[in-house]
């Protein structure tokens, strides 16, 4: 995820009583992270299934979790694009 985008998700997420924002609660940093980190994994997952399809292989999502070769297979696809 570029850093504008981030940029653009905390100006959206974050609330500051003033102009200054220099600081955030560590909780709704903790939170900002975590919505950031659900949105690259959903985006990822969706890449992931877009260049399987495009291989002609199988999306399986988590349920491939403990298979290896299938994953480092999916990474290198991702890693290619």
């Amino acid at each position: 995820m570029k850093k504008q985008r981030i940029q653009a998700e905390a100006d959206a997420f974050f609330e500051w009583p003033t102009a200054d924002k220099s600081y955030v609660t560590t909780i709704s940093m903790l939170e900002f992270a975590s919505r950031i980190a659900d949105m690259v994994r959903r985006e990822e997952r969706a890449a992931c299934a877009e260049i399987c399809d495009q291989q002609g292989l199988e999306w399986r999502d988590d349920a491939a979790a403990g298979d290896k070769n299938y994953a480092l297979r999916c990474r290198d696809l991702i890693r290619a694009r």
